[in-house]
């Protein structure tokens, strides 16, 4: 068995070694029948009867010649190998063992403690008289009171029976025809102390608490240096503390024992709560102290004397839980739910345990009982949205963190989440403002510093981000994640060796940190260590942006750089189009290996890479693949065949345009110059090695230099741009990368940042010249100006982060160097292929000054855009749209007069433009003029009837002047604005017709404080007739429980009834008709609930509740012309 899908299939599993080890091992039958197939098992006779009843399990046999015809198997022991156990992932729900139905066995009744005992295993193992103790020994307890002592050793000396028929222990040997009776006589037990033989592992499987005593170096499935046994969490060992040391175990053995039944000899004079508080007490104190097995003990002694006590069953599983014995910890969370079903804390532990098992599900279930319980239960509310955030359900994650906040305003986690839902939306301010407040609230709490560091890294803010990731560190010194991202922030500004220290420490606490392990690879890489950085870049695949790539597995093994002959490798494309130019070089050395060679690629790159020498076959499809025996990615292979920087391979040029493109340029005097200046928006640092179209226009009037665009995707904005400036735009000549090759034979320079273009000139011998970010990709090393990948590339690097400028002027003194000085003038040149093409037109410098305003307005850079503006209006004063995109800086700096006087000067000279109208509109509500603003509005929507913002800013001053039936109606188009996402229900909206005879469903939006609003039109829909049912959020649905007309309160869409028609709270007002005359006034309408009591102090004072901040919610409606 390889671990596979087994549907069709029939797997025989098979024994070895001792029945201790089948019983081990069983537990892995249900989780190999849930790969399909029939699962049939050979067992030893001794065990039949007892595996009879193991889930998973069809058919078993005990002679081989029994089996029915199998497909596959597989020995027991493998399991755990095949199916990739850890310690984490060992299946240990017991009880997976049980005695028969019908194999029964009593003890008589007695108040004594009943143990079963085990002092020896199988006399013909090697090291069985290493495990096992003199049964002498047994003395030391046996003076115990209130203690049974039952003998379950099946094979015994003559001189061990001899001394067991003088003691006070019970033979029970002749019982033991088989294991199924042993179970029997274990499930009437209390305890069983065994040495580590099979009985061992039976009371284990059988969830029954066992104590096994081990010797000082002990079987492999025990581990080292801990008392409990993640294979069966009902286990307690007794390890010899040094070898041979039986002694020393019986005396810790006795003690535990006496605590275990010591309760009974003191219930006489105590009564049994006094003695279960006593023990419950001292747990929590042996728990604080870090005893977590003594606490452990304790609160099972407290439940044994009080088997309700709340408390203990609580501590108990949350001790449990702490140590890892997960199984069990779930037991007594469910045990404390069963004493008291209305007990938050066990459900939302409960939950916690079940989310760390993957079981999301279960988790939330139990979350959202615990809220249901207590609703101002901040921590239930805050796992609930965690869990729900780890669901991808940001939205209603960020419901849960608001509500656990509104109840405690500081409460960290919360903080720290919701801060954490921000920026993943993009709110970087928001979110960086709650990561403060988390901080504030607890200085000493590494989380938000960790988080506060990731969001500045994220962002660009490398140094503030060491600031703040050192200070989690100082905190917390083992803190993994922020050791590596401290790394990161580190290498953003150039403290490469630091930064390579602190993912070494990352790997010292955690060795199989991925993140870490991958990052220290790009920084070796990067320092020019290629052997390390190269090896440790295999990591690559482990990382969470690879395991969603959905990455095809090859049954083929990976190449090892050995022998090809007489067989077929398959180089494989991984990542971007770059990476795979960049690496396509080693197809030479894997040729000299031997063997056919096939690649991969994208449908981008297999016209280029088809006539590369050795190259057999170029596939798009895994269906085109021919058969192969060996496969590498091509990114692997520098490592496979371990490249340093003094032997990479530097064969150029090794791609080439294809012979039989036809395209030229007109010859002419002039350097021929393709830029590139942005990468795939869809790259992880785009925004770093990306710049913008504008800051090549330092280059365009460098004298004797043609240039033309080799920029695939271009935004709007650099459209824009790109179609008023001198340069020649090729991107409809560029269908896949044979195309570009042959654009730039044509060349005579490229200009590009950091993408596959660069790579591609690099590789065909053209002279690139590549713009690089501080911190490059690890390819481009650092501080030189050569490549050593690519012999013919120049390097320009940023001195410091972010600024551009400079790297631009050194690019210019080079290009000027470059085209000579004789040259003529910059001449615009035009394609041989299209001799009819009509000469450019020329812009006019104020146009081009315009689309640089622009440019920087869309960056963000509203100061250096104003200032060109007012450059443009100086120069044309009748520049209608200068006037109005000036007139919105100056609004969005609070400078409303002004504001108003560009956008009227815009109307002046372009009365018709829909755009103009509504921003005046805008500057003139926020100045106080509303009736002013709503003509401009009405005028806007007569140029644009289709702009959402010009319907909901005419909404919201319509109802700001009283003009509710009107308002309420353009308010309607709130749904196709951006800042709100609609609620979309198969059943139809409601017109306010007739309900009887059906069901309604009322839905919130926005705030909470809407819902309370209008919420008042409930009863007015009840009286349509029908079934009204209102959903609301949580902290709202025991108040509206008590409104009239309510049927029904729901919080959760998935109880929600059938109903067959909906409404919006906020579209009632419009479906109603509602005007100033007739709102719904009958106050109150809201009622605290009957069984809610809470009282002040009798005062003749006035009582005055004050509220000084609002709630997170949808602010006002903005208008950007940048997006």
């Amino acid at each position: 068995m390889d671990g596979k899908d087994l549907e069709g299939k029939t797997i025989l599993l098979c024994p070895e070694q001792g029945l201790g080890d089948a019983i081990q091992f069983i537990r892995y039958a249900d989780l190999v029948k849930q790969k399909g197939g029939r699962v049939i098992v050979w067992c030893l006779p001794h065990l039949q009867r007892l595996f009879e009843g193991v889930s998973g399990i069809e058919q078993l046999i005990v002679n081989p010649e029994d089996a029915p015809d199998f497909q596959v198997r597989s020995q027991l022991m493998s399991l755990p190998h095949i199916l990739g156990t850890t310690l984490a992932t060992i299946p240990a729900d017991v009880p997976y063992l049980e005695p028969p139905p019908d194999v029964k066995f009593t003890i008589n009744e007695t108040p004594n403690l009943k143990v079963g005992i085990v002092w020896s295993g199988n006399p013909k193992h090697s090291l069985n008289q290493v495990r096992s103790f003199p049964l002498i020994l047994l003395s030391k307890l046996l003076n115990i009171p209130g203690v049974d002592f039952y003998s379950l050793q099946q094979e015994m000396t003559a001189d061990d029976r001899t001394l067991l028929e003088q003691i006070s222990v019970v033979d029970l040997s002749s019982y033991l025809n088989d294991f199924a009776d042993t179970a029997a006589i274990v499930a009437e037990l209390d305890l069983v102390i065994s040495v580590d033989t099979s009985v061992a592992h039976l009371a284990g499987a059988m969830g029954k608490q066992v104590w096994v005593l081990l010797s000082f170096v002990p079987d492999w499935r025990w581990l080292l240096e801990r008392e409990d046994c993640p294979w069966y969490p009902t286990a307690r060992l007794f390890r010899q503390e040094k070898a041979g040391d039986w002694e020393g175990v019986f005396d810790r053995l006795a003690v535990a024992l006496q605590v275990r039944i010591g309760i009974q000899q003191q219930v006489e004079n105590k009564s049994s709560l006094e003695l279960a508080q006593q023990q419950f007490n001292r747990g929590n104190i042996l728990k604080s102290e870090g005893k977590f097995t003594d606490a452990i003990d304790c609160f099972k002694n407290a439940l044994f004397l009080q088997p309700d006590l709340i408390e203990a069953a609580t501590n108990l599983a949350v001790t449990l839980h702490q140590i890892g014995n997960l199984a069990e910890a779930t037991t007594y969370y469910q045990r404390a739910i069963h004493i008291d079903p209305n007990c938050a804390q066990a459900q939302n532990n409960l939950g916690i345990l079940l989310q760390s098992q993957g079981k999301i599900a279960e988790a939330v279930t139990c979350f959202q009982r615990a809220i249901e319980l207590n609703p101002v239960y901040v921590k239930a509310l805050n796992n609930l949205g965690a869990t729900l955030q780890e669901m991808g359900e940001q939205k209603s994650a960020i419901v849960y963190f608001n509500q656990a906040l509104s109840v405690k305003s500081n409460f960290v986690p919360a903080l720290v989440n919701l801060g954490a839902a921000m920026q993943s939306q993009g709110q970087i301010e928001e979110a960086k403002r709650l990561y403060q407040q988390s901080i504030a609230a607890e200085p000493n709490n590494p989380k938000g510093y960790y988080q506060l560091g990731s969001l500045c890294l994220e962002i660009g803010k490398a140094e503030e981000a060491v600031f703040s990731l050192e200070r989690a560190i100082a905190l917390q010194p083992n803190y993994v994640e922020a050791l590596n991202n401290l790394g990161s922030a580190l290498e953003e500004i150039g403290e490469l060796h630091r930064a390579i220290s602190c993912y070494q420490k990352a790997l010292d606490v955690d060795a199989n940190c991925v993140k870490a392990h991958f990052n220290l690879g790009l920084a070796l890489l990067l320092t020019g260590d290629l052997p390390r950085g190269f090896a440790e870049y295999e990591w690559r695949w482990q990382t969470d942006q690879a395991k969603k790539l959905q990455r095809v597995h090859f049954q083929q093994p990976l190449w090892d750089g050995s022998d090809l002959h007489g067989k077929t490798i398959l180089l494989r494309s991984e990542q971007g189009l770059g990476d795979a130019m960049q690496f396509l070089r080693y197809v030479e050395i894997v040729q000299s290996k031997g063997g056919k060679i096939i690649v991969s690629c994208y449908q981008e790159l297999k016209r280029l890479f088809k006539q590369i020498p050795g190259i057999e076959q170029v596939a798009v499809k895994i269906e085109e693949l021919p058969e192969f025996q060996v496969q590498a990615p091509l990114m692997s292979l520098p490592y496979i065949l371990g490249t340093n920087l003094d032997n990479i391979p530097t064969n150029i040029p090794y791609l080439a345009a294809p012979p039989n493109w036809q395209f030229s340029l007109e010859s002419d005097r002039n350097l021929k110059v393709g830029i590139v200046w942005a990468g795939s928006s869809e790259h992880l640092k785009d925004f770093q090695r990306s710049c913008h179209l504008s800051y090549f226009l330092k280059l365009l009037d460098v004298t004797g230099a043609s240039f033309y665009s080799l920029q695939k995707q271009v935004s709007a904005g650099d459209r824009t741009l790109l179609n008023q400036i001198p340069v020649i735009d090729l991107s409809d000549n560029l269908n896949d990368f044979a195309d570009t090759a042959a654009v730039i034979s044509q060349l005579d320079l490229v200009i590009c940042v950091d993408t596959a273009v660069a790579h591609l000139a690099g590789a065909l011998g053209k002279p690139v010249w590549i713009l690089l970010a501080f911190m490059p990709d690890w390819r481009w090393l650092l501080d030189r100006e050569d490549s050593p990948w690519y012999p013919t590339a120049r390097l320009f690097r940023q001195q410091t982060a972010g600024d551009w400028e400079p790297v631009f002027d050194r690019l210019k003194t080079a290009l000027q160097e470059r085209a000579g000085t004789g040259a003529p003038p910059l001449q615009f040149t035009r394609y041989q292929a299209d001799p009819e093409a009509p000469p450019r037109i020329c812009v006019s410098p104020s146009e081009v000054e315009f689309n640089i305003a622009n440019a920087l307005q869309i960056q963000g850079k509203f100061e250096e855009a104003a200032a060109r503006y007012e450059r443009v209006i100086a120069v044309n004063p009748r520049h209608a749209e200068a006037h109005s995109y000036l007139g919105f800086i100056k609004q969005k700096k609070g400078q409303l007069l002004s504001a108003v006087s560009h956008y009227q000067q815009a109307l002046e000279i372009n009365p018709n433009s829909g755009e103009t109208n509504l921003y005046l509109g805008c500057a003139l509500e926020d100045s106080g003029q509303v009736v002013e603003a709503i003509d401009y509005y009405d005028r806007a929507i007569q140029l644009c009837p289709e702009s959402p913002n010009s319907h909901l800013k005419l909404a919201l001053a319509l109802i700001l002047t009283g003009n509710l039936q009107r308002g309420f109606a353009e308010y309607e188009w709130r749904w196709k604005t951006q800042e709100l996402e609609q609620r979309y229900f198969a059943q139809p909206l409601w017109d306010g017709s007739d309900l009887q005879g059906k069901t309604i469903l009322l839905h919130p939006e926005q705030g909470f404080g809407d819902a309370i609003h209008f919420v008042r039109y409930a009863p007015l829909v009840k009286e349509k007739g029908g079934k009204v049912v209102v959903a609301c959020h949580l902290l709202l649905k025991r108040l509206f429980e008590g409104i009239a007309g309510v049927d029904r309160v729901v919080i959760n869409p998935l109880d929600l009834p059938d109903f067959q028609v909906q409404a919006p709270l906020l579209s009632l007002p419009h479906i109603l008709g509602t005007t100033l005359e007739n709102i719904p006034a009958n106050i109150p309408y809201l009622t605290p609930p009957a069984n809610f009591k809470f009282a002040i102090a009798p005062t003749h004072k006035l009582k005055v509740g004050i509220v000084w901040t609002g709630g997170r919610c949808i602010g006002r409606i903005t208008i950007d012309p940048a997006n």
